[in-house]
């Protein structure tokens, strides 16, 4: 880290964690190294210790929860630095292809310039030996670069993904809405999201315990994502709330699909474990439709109040803001 770039010490020390972490992996991306566990935590005490954070390195066999906002935001952080791996992984295979073949090719015609020459064909021999090992090593790194890829790949799925429920995780909506707020405008097509929250979900909590209230949460984004189509996105957007990302959608398309899930939930009966009764639920949601120069938040937002409007117009209804 250079000088210019020391770290604040007004910063708090979630703050200073996750920018040591961020040198951390450039730091490995730069070695054309993988994040594994062990070199990452080499890596991140190494920037503690060239740049003396003596606060942190105090800390370092004490285990301190970090702030949720400060999590989410490392995630979004690392997420470009991991596409940097990816990079020095696809330079790496395309470059020693390419290099082998042009050994190869250059020592075949070497061959034929010398085939009278006893000593310098035995050169040649020796050399294409050795150009055979090399390559063979390289195929045997690049099968290892591979599965490290692959591995980065299941990390960056884990970190996109919700544990209880299995769908995308609210980190991932607001990457993928961002993006699809550039495609929309870019290729002028409707963009539109429907917020669902469950009614009374508390009471059920109350009522039932926590171990139903999450059952019936796995089952209610079961319900979502086998009610969308193919071309839609279903998130976790936190606790009861859920929201679903509709490209090529228009207001009006937006909202009768939002119908047709608040009806297929409130036709289903939830049969709890430990219960002598079905749960029946009910759900509230709102619909809109991005505009040009809209950010993921203000789509969320105006999601959000039309999902307010529903909630305080009697629960169990869909209600849309179109611009």
């Amino acid at each position: 880290m250079a000088n210019d770039s020391k770290i604040n010490d007004s910063l708090t020390i979630p703050e200073k964690v996750t920018l040591v972490a961020k040198e951390a992996l450039k730091q490995l991306v730069q070695k054309r190294r993988l994040p594994w566990p062990e070199s990452y935590e080499k890596e991140f005490w190494g920037v503690c210790y060239r740049d003396k954070l003596d606060e942190l390195l105090k800390r370092r066999f004490q285990t301190k929860k970090v702030p949720k906002e400060v999590v989410e935001q490392f995630l979004r952080d690392t997420e470009e630095i991991l596409g940097g791996v990816h990079d020095t992984v696809d330079e790496f295979v395309d470059g020693t292809r390419s290099g082998f073949k042009n050994m190869g090719n250059t020592i075949d015609a070497l061959t034929k310039k010398a085939q009278d020459h006893s000593e310098l064909m035995e050169d040649l021999e020796l050399l294409s030996r050795y150009n055979e090992e090399m390559k063979a090593k390289a195929e045997a790194t690049e099968k290892k670069l591979l599965e490290q890829a692959k591995t980065i790949e299941d990390l960056k799925g884990r970190l996109r993904q919700d544990p209880l429920t299995g769908l995308f995780n609210r980190h991932a909506l607001f990457s993928d809405l961002k993006r699809e707020l550039s495609r929309a405008t870019r290729y002028d097509f409707p963009l539109s999201i429907i917020m669902v929250d469950i009614d009374d979900f508390k009471d059920i909590n109350d009522t039932y315990g926590h171990i139903t209230g999450d059952m019936l949460l796995k089952k209610l984004a079961a319900i979502l994502k086998d009610s969308v189509r193919d071309s839609d996105y279903v998130y976790r957007y936190g606790g009861e709330e859920f929201v679903v990302l509709c490209p090529h959608t228009q207001c009006e398309q937006a909202y009768i699909l939002g119908e047709r899930l608040r009806q297929q939930v409130r036709r289903y009966r939830f049969v709890p474990e430990e219960a002598s009764k079905t749960i029946s639920i009910s759900i509230s949601v709102g619909v809109t439709q991005a505009k040009p120069d809209d950010k993921p938040e203000d789509v969320i937002r105006r999601a959000d109040e039309a999902l307010y409007k529903s909630k305080f117009s009697g629960k169990d209804q869909t209600t849309k803001i179109c611009p």
